[in-house]
Parts: structure tokens; C-alpha cells; sequence
């Protein structure tokens, strides 16, 4: 064919428009399900660190008599104001041979006792579903060992009733 058009071979094909190509990305769903489980995972992390924290950071609310005393007498003062347990004991441990080492290794044992008791007068209220009295007596029970494991169990038991 003497008139064909000699541009044209058999191995051109018509021209389309051509798509630049683009990165290959995940699917938003498996994109979205990885940040959802990071940021579950920050939280759950950062969750984990502030209870445990609170839980180690209550046996340093109460001032220790160390810290706050210089001398055997002040300790033992300042034992004596706070009236509890972990006062006592930290007067004991701080002074071993102190001046009145006897009179708080009394006092401990006293304050265990009365301790136990309202704990054990606390557990029949409970079982008798007497829970207002229960309370009262776990209050007083918190006030000799302040965040006593024992006292604050119960007063879980007590939250819903």
C-alpha cells in the first residue's frame, strides 16, 4: 500500500493517558488497627505505671520518724503524736537501742492488738450485714495503721454494700 502512513508501525498502540504511578500503601484498615493497637498499648502502659506507683508511693505517706527527727527523744515525740503502727516501728527502727525503744516495742504490740481486734470486730458486721458498723470500725482500725492492706481489702468488700 503505496499511501500508508509510514509513522505508523504494527507495534505502536494507541496512546492512553498514562497514570503516574503511586507508592504502594496498606489499607487504611490495617494502617488504623496498628495505630489503635500502639496508642492501646501507651495507655495501657501508662495506666500500669500511675497504679503502680500509687501503690509503692502509700507506703511513704507517712512520714518517717528518720527523717523528721535528729534526736532519740524528738523520734520518739513525734512517734508519739502520730500514734500509729508505722510510727512506732519506724522509731524502733531508726533508734534499736533507743531510750524508749521499750516503751514503742509496748506500744506496738498494744496497737496490734487493738488492730487485729477491730479488724476481727469488723468481719462480724460484715457477716451479720451490720456494714455501717463495719465501716466504723474499719475507720478506726485506718487510724492505727493507715493503708494497712487488711483494712483496705475489707473496705473494698464494703464499697458496693
Amino acid at each position: 500500500l503505496p499511501f500508508e502512513d509510514s509513522s505508523k508501525t504494527l507495534i505502536d498502540k494507541p496512546s492512553r493517558p498514562h497514570k503516574p504511578s503511586r507508592p504502594q500503601l496498606l489499607p487504611k484498615k490495617i494502617v488504623s488497627n496498628k495505630v489503635l493497637v500502639g496508642v492501646g498499648t501507651l495507655l495501657l502502659v501508662a495506666v500500669l505505671f500511675f497504679v503502680l506507683k500509687s501503690f509503692v508511693d502509700k507506703n511513704d505517706d507517712v512520714p518517717k520518724v528518720v527523717e523528721t527527727t535528729k534526736t532519740d527523744g524528738d523520734a520518739f515525740k513525734t512517734a508519739q503524736k502520730m500514734g500509729t503502727l508505722t510510727a512506732y516501728k519506724h522509731y524502733i527502727q531508726a533508734f534499736p537501742s533507743g531510750q524508749y525503744t521499750t516503751i514503742a516495742n509496748d506500744s506496738v504490740q498494744q496497737l496490734s492488738l487493738r488492730l487485729s481486734n477491730l479488724l476481727n470486730d469488723a468481719d462480724i458486721f460484715i457477716d451479720t450485714n451490720d456494714y455501717e458498723m463495719a465501716r466504723n470500725y474499719l475507720k478506726k482500725a485506718a487510724l492505727i495503721s493507715p493503708n494497712d492492706t487488711a483494712v483496705e481489702k475489707r473496705l473494698i468488700i464494703l464499697k458496693d454494700k
